[in-house]
């Protein structure tokens, strides 16, 4: 639960690998992606391997467990978050109306989480490691 940085627990859940249950890398990984389909699977993989962005966009389930076993954030209000919040997930469209729109564009991880959740993942993307 986020109550430990939000200050209230919410219905979301993040799980947090226990200590000797799952320790590497790429058990969690593999752990995480056991229920999607083998083929998916490796296409996600694939797309991991190409760089360290691709990598930062396919294990934000890792972002997340490691951010709640680290130093605490302060505080924040609980708001719906887009989850994986990165430079890629804004771009443009065309609204009904003829308008060109710029927002963002991912909402599959949507959670309901503590606000500061969706700066630290955006701003991590944006300064992360050369290649990220």
């Amino acid at each position: 639960m986020f109550d430990r940085r939000g200050g209230r627990e919410s219905t979301a859940e993040i799980t947090i690998p226990q200590e000797g249950k799952i320790s590497g890398l790429k058990e969690r990984i593999t752990a995480f992606n056991e229920g999607m389909l083998p083929e998916m699977v490796q296409l996600k993989y694939e797309a991991m391997a190409e760089n360290a962005f691709r990598f930062f966009r396919g294990t934000c389930h890792l972002f997340y467990e490691d951010l709640a076993v680290a130093e605490p954030l302060p505080l924040s209000l609980l708001a719906w978050i887009c989850g994986d919040l990165h430079i890629e997930n804004f771009g443009s469209y065309k609204g009904d109306n003829k308008l060109v729109y710029f927002d963002l564009n991912d909402f599959d991880e949507a959670l309901l989480a503590p606000c500061s959740y969706e700066t630290v993942r955006m701003v991590s993307s944006i300064l992360g490691p050369p290649g990220l």
